[in-house]
């Protein structure tokens, strides 16, 4: 009977997961992206505002529904700013991106924007970023330095 009523509990918490029910109360901001219409919702215990800007298209996903990105600068989702994502000493960031027709541009994939640049003098800077660029591989900066980046050894490849 325990085992009826464990596999029961872990196919309930598994089926809460892939809907996008954060089961996690320490996440900071959760944007599973599976709303499948209208705006993305952070699902975090301490919402923030989210918005799509330009146009992005809904679509399959590979637990849901998913955005589509198309590269065009114009088109992403935009969170608002809230005190909840200041101050943090570490920082985990996680995405599931599926490529299509990756190439050598500079495609965002996370970032956080300042009101000014790294050196709070010119104009609005990326205070961290995770991108796709040079030789189709993953990078991640902070303070928007190429000296502050690391840079994956995998390759992307189109819709893996």
């Amino acid at each position: 009977m325990r085992t009826i009523v464990l596999v029961l509990a872990i196919t309930y918490l598994s089926t809460l997961s892939s809907w996008g029910i954060c089961v996690d109360e320490s996440l900071v901001l959760y944007l599973p992206f599976d709303e499948g219409a209208g705006a993305p919702k952070d699902h975090s215990s301490n919402p923030a505002n989210v918005a799509l800007k330009g146009a992005l298209k809904w679509g399959d996903g590979k637990f849901s529904q998913a955005l589509e990105f198309d590269g065009v600068a114009a088109n992403y989702i935009e969170v608002s700013h809230n005190d909840k994502l200041n101050g943090m000493k570490a920082l985990t960031v996680e995405a599931w991106v599926m490529p299509y027709k990756p190439d050598a541009n500079a495609r965002a994939i996370i970032s956080k924007r300042s009101d000014k640049d790294w050196q709070g003098t010119g104009p609005k800077d990326d205070l961290y970023n995770l991108f796709s660029w040079t030789d189709l591989k993953f990078f991640a900066r902070t303070n928007a330095q190429d000296v502050l980046q690391v840079s994956s050894a995998t390759v992307l490849q189109d819709r893996t």
